[in-house]
């Protein structure tokens, strides 16, 4: 029977091959604790992501800092935050915004 550390191997290793950018972004940055460069590819397909794309597009309708709604600034950073965007990320979030690279 497999040890603890083999099956948590197994696992990691399953979600990065049949999990969705968020996910393999995730697991990348917080269980794997992949950095600087060899993140770059999970970043930038986490930007690409339907998810990070429709929260992100949420931030030019916000009208209210406090609130229950989607247009609302605490909700719509804190399911950003939730998907992985973080600070340091601002290379994306300008490219998203303005359409210049940094």
């Amino acid at each position: 029977m497999p040890n603890d550390s083999q099956q948590d191997t197994a696992l990691v290793a399953w979600l990065m091959e049949h999990a969705g950018p968020v996910v393999r972004y995730r697991v990348a940055a917080d269980l794997l604790d992949i950095r600087d460069e060899e993140l770059a590819p999970y970043e930038a397909a986490l930007f690409e992501s339907p998810d990070v794309q429709l929260w992100l597009g949420r931030l030019d309708g916000v009208r209210r800092l406090h609130n229950s709604g989607n247009d609302c600034f605490e909700n719509v950073i804190g399911k950003a935050t939730e998907l992985g965007l973080r600070a340091g990320m601002a290379r994306h979030v300008r490219t998203w915004f303005d359409g210049d690279t940094m």
